[in-house]
């Protein structure tokens, strides 16, 4: 009778919400206390709520009855088609409201606003590292305590620390690239890249510089870009010892040391370590002198006398427009750089590098 008349006799003591019912109460207040009492014997995850592990239990049965009319996915539960299909719609219902940045899901938007408030309320047992939600630390412990891969691929014998991972990397295999952008067409076969590319469109860049005020539009990015003001070169050649920021630079330079040129060219068989290196001979080929580099006195004589890329102020040629480009602030004064400790600016980005070393030497 109390559908009808509106009567909340139970009330939670920490935040005034009123239900209906007890047990509808006691289910609300494990919101607070972070109770999951539902735990999946399979892979051991936790619940607050029993619907929530019946919904689970359909990805380790392989069950999926709901299906996507728009692309055709298939997902184990009602709850989760209804947020897939915010995916196609574009609507994000839920808001911060301290930063205004919106979410389709609203278990999303509550971990995001521990970013806020700096909450960690789930801590590794096993190393101490705290994390906002219980997901990244059950990923945590699996991929860092643990070599557990139950998830494997039946086609090339992959495996994966949760299935979702394996879902996405069956794609893979299918071609199935589920997200497409409305404004180009583009593509993709997980919703992170789809995310991503949306930002270019969108012009969003969420992730800023906090030495310089650079902004990104990829957490990993601003991660690659700090390591300019941190001077931190992570990757490591075995072989020489030479350090770099980035895996892809160390990736070309053991190439070198491995005498590895598996770049052809189809026309003289000439090989090269790198593809850029590869492209840059084949304009020799083509005749396109504009950005060949490194011009043997043979090719000189009959390719140097084309058009470069000429100051119009001085007359100095270039062999690449943005070389032009840099040259053309000696005229201009132009100094984009700029020192985000000291204010000190620069017409070079490799100049502001070196520059930096200086603050991160007297910060030692």
């Amino acid at each position: 009778m109390r559908t009808h008349t509106g009567e909340k006799p139970y009330k939670c003591d920490v935040c005034g919400k009123e239900f209906i019912q007890l047990r509808h109460l006691q289910d609300h207040m494990r919101t607070h206390t972070g109770e999951k009492p539902y735990k999946c014997d399979v892979c051991e995850k936790a619940f607050k709520h029993s619907q929530s592990l019946r919904s689970h239990m359909k990805t380790h049965t392989g069950v999926k009855p709901y299906k996507c009319d728009v692309c055709e996915r298939s997902l184990s539960g009602a709850k989760a088609l209804k947020d897939h299909m915010l995916i196609h719609t574009g609507e994000k219902p839920h808001k911060c409201y301290v930063c205004m940045k919106a979410f389709i899901r609203s278990r999303d938007l509550q971990t995001h606003t521990r970013t806020h408030t700096g909450e960690k309320r789930y801590t590794c047992d096993l190393c101490g590292k705290a994390f906002t939600c219980s997901s990244d630390l059950q990923s945590h412990r699996r991929i860092l305590h643990s070599e557990d891969k139950p998830y494997k691929c039946n086609m090339c014998d992959k495996a994966f620390t949760r299935s979702g991972s394996l879902q996405i990397h069956m794609r893979i295999h299918t071609g199935e690239k589920p997200y497409k952008c409305d404004m180009c067409g583009k593509a993709f076969n997980n919703v992170s890249n789809f995310n991503c590319h949306m930002k270019l469109h969108t012009g969003d860049k969420s992730y800023q510089c906090d030495v310089c005020g650079k902004a990104f539009t990829q957490l990993q990015n601003l991660h690659k870009h700090r390591r300019i003001h941190t001077g931190d070169n992570p990757y490591k050649c075995d072989v020489c010892g030479k350090a770099f920021k980035q895996s892809g630079g160390l990736k070309k330079h053991m190439r070198t040391n491995t005498d590895d040129k598996h770049n052809k060219c189809d026309v003289c068989q000439k090989a090269f370590n790198h593809s850029s290196h590869l492209l840059n001979h084949m304009r020799i080929h083509t005749g396109d002198i504009h950005s060949v580099k490194h011009l043997t006195e043979s090719h000189e004589d009959t390719y140097w006398r084309k058009t470069l890329y000429t100051c119009d102020v001085c007359g100095m040629a270039f062999n690449r427009s943005s070389c032009k480009l840099r040259h053309m602030r000696i005229h201009t004064g132009d100094k984009p750089y700029e020192c985000g400790v000291c204010g000190q600016k620069f017409s070079r980005s490799d100049t502001l590098q070196r520059h930096m070393r200086i603050h991160i030497c007297n910060n030692k």
